[in-house]
Formats: C-alpha cells, structure tokens, sequence
C-alpha cells in the first residue's frame, strides 16, 4: 500500500493512517488520523472552554442555570433556534481577542446570541446614528422641524431639501423613518 505526507505534523504516514475520501486524489484526506482527532478537539467544544474561558464556560452556563441572562432564552430553545450551543460573554469585554483575559467567574455571563449580538453591537454601533453620525448634515431639531412642516403639506420634499441644504431623498428617509428613526 502507498504513503503519504500528513499536511499538519508533515510526517509521511501509510495510507491506513488517514481516512478515507472518495472526493480526494488518492482516495484519502490529507490530515492523518492523530492529526485530524487534535484538530477536532481544538476546533470543537473543549478548546472554547480551555482556551476562551479559562475552563469556566460550562460552570458559568450553570451557574446561570442554563438560561440567558436577559430574556431567559433556555440552552434546549437556543439550540432548536440558532442550531448552535447558548454563548457565554466576558461582562467587561476582555475574552477572546484580548492580550489579558477576564475568565473569572463573576465577569462570565450566559447569553443567547440574540442579546449577545445586541450587547456588542451596541457598544460599536452607538454612535452610527444621528447627531453622533460623521456625515449627519442633519441635527435632531431639523428632523422634528422636517416633520412638523411637512406634516401640514406647508412644504414640499424639494423646498425642505433646499431649506435644509440636503437631497431630497434624504428628506424622503427622514419622513419614512428609514434614517432617525429613534426620535
């Protein structure tokens, strides 16, 4: 039987050692058995537990008895949702990415990914909108001012547009509500 080179370790194996592939040239996949076990340990649940919560992933799921912490979304419901396990969150941010990590047991909490998105989008996305905008021409009073003469049909899209030195479409989103929104 032939040999071949494992494409992690770089150690050239029998093909016994790898397993089989019909879709592959040889009729084998590249990675050895040892190799592909490893890597699916370090893809897969432990290596999440080791490795971004110090251990402390499956402790912090039970300590908030297997629910979200915000809308008490359960483990079961999670999985039958999003097809995937409930997620844990490092409260102050410090997890995964971070040089030094947080995996103390006060700092983890238990998130659906719902509110996890929620929670950290907010913390990115919080000044995207209005004012807060780098290209807003626009401040809050002027859409309450769009609003209140359009309302009346005292003026047209094209004459606030002009009034407030921006494009009509502009003016358009603003009356819909597909930009400020939130006021």
């Amino acid at each position: 039987m032939g040999k071949r080179e494992c494409r992690v370790c770089h150690k050239i194996k029998d093909l016994k050692m790898f397993y089989k592939n019909k879709a592959s040239r040889l009729g084998r996949i590249r990675m050895c058995k040892k190799c592909c076990s490893i890597s699916k340990r370090i893809n897969g649940q432990r290596y999440r537990d080791t490795e971004q919560f110090g251990g402390n992933r499956e402790r912090a799921i039970k300590k908030d008895k297997y629910k979200c912490v915000y809308c008490s979304m359960t483990r079961y419901q999670h999985k039958e949702r999003f097809g995937k396990d409930i997620t844990v969150d490092h409260k102050d941010g410090n997890g995964r990415r971070k040089k030094y990590k947080n995996n103390s047991m006060s700092n983890l909490q238990t998130l659906c990914s719902s509110c996890h998105g929620k929670k950290e989008g907010g913390k990115v996305r919080s000044w995207r909108f209005g004012e807060r905008h780098p290209n807003s021409r626009l401040t809050e009073k002027d859409v309450i001012e769009i609003r209140k003469l359009y309302a009346p049909k005292k003026y047209t899209q094209k004459r606030l547009a002009k009034k407030f030195h921006v494009s009509r479409r502009a003016i358009t989103h603003v009356l819909r509500r597909t930009t400020w929104n939130h006021i």
